[in-house]
């Protein structure tokens, strides 16, 4: 199904998500999605990233002491540019395997064992954490929008931790950024607190599952805490539609 349309404040806002496009639209106007907004944020991290997979691509094809001629140069820096990419796709790859794995837990369903032995791993330390938590699942993959600040996402899972009601995401990734991450997240409650106003949060926690050697972490941030990164978000947000206009603007002129 290429378009999914969501009854969201009690029927009253009807948001359509079209798969194909991954675009949320309301009233027949594209809305901004919160990884989107997120965007205009600078990532210093990710070009430490590439190079360094460039890097190590380069030592891997290279041998010390022998010569090569212009074409065998040419396919190992090719080889070496896009190493960053083969390596983001073959990690997507364990990751949205184990991202759907949770996601079948996290609804209730009984999936079994994996065979991919890292995947398999990884998905055992979440039903570990599961049961020393005792968490309780309330609400899974639920689309969330604003009102007030016209954006959209759909958050991976609402729970119950020690008693507390906490909205919480999961991250297939090698490490937590907290400034994206928190502000992620941070986005998902502002819209359903604002949707849900008897609804109130007392944390936020992020579910870590690193890419290599099936890593597991969990990463909590509690209530006061809060406001820091939904300024982060919202700063976000005004740049986005800020850059919005005056693209539009550009892209009107003759």
């Amino acid at each position: 199904m290429s378009k999914i349309i969501n009854h969201l404040y009690n029927g009253k806002v009807d948001v359509t998500f079209e798969s194909l496009k991954h675009q949320y639209f309301f009233n027949g106007k594209a809305v901004k999605s919160v990884t989107g907004v997120l965007g205009t944020i600078n990532k210093p991290f990710l070009i430490n990233w590439a190079a360094k997979m460039a890097t190590e691509k380069m030592a891997e094809l290279f041998e010390p002491g022998k010569s090569y001629d212009e074409i065998e140069i040419k396919r190992m820096l090719d080889l070496a540019k896009r190493s960053h990419y083969d390596t983001k796709v073959n990690a997507a790859d364990i990751g949205t395997l184990v991202h759907n794995y949770l996601e079948k837990v996290i609804k209730g369903e009984n999936p079994g064992e994996l065979i991919h032995t890292e995947a398999n791993n990884a998905a055992k330390r979440f039903l570990d954490w599961i049961n020393e938590n005792k968490v309780e699942f309330l609400l899974s993959e639920q689309m969330v929008y604003s009102l007030k600040n016209n954006y959209c996402g759909t958050l991976d899972f609402a729970c119950k931790i020690r008693g507390k009601l906490y909205l919480g995401d999961i991250k297939t990734s090698n490490a937590i950024y907290k400034m994206e991450m928190g502000s992620q997240m941070a986005a998902y409650r502002m819209a359903r607190e604002e949707e849900y106003p008897n609804e109130h949060y007392e944390g936020m926690i992020l579910v870590r599952v690193g890419k290599k050697d099936a890593e597991f972490e969990t990463w909590e941030i509690e209530k006061p805490d809060f406001k820091k990164y939904e300024d982060i978000f919202l700063s976000a947000l005004q740049l986005s539609n800020a850059i919005g206009v005056v693209e539009s603007e550009f892209a009107t002129k003759p």
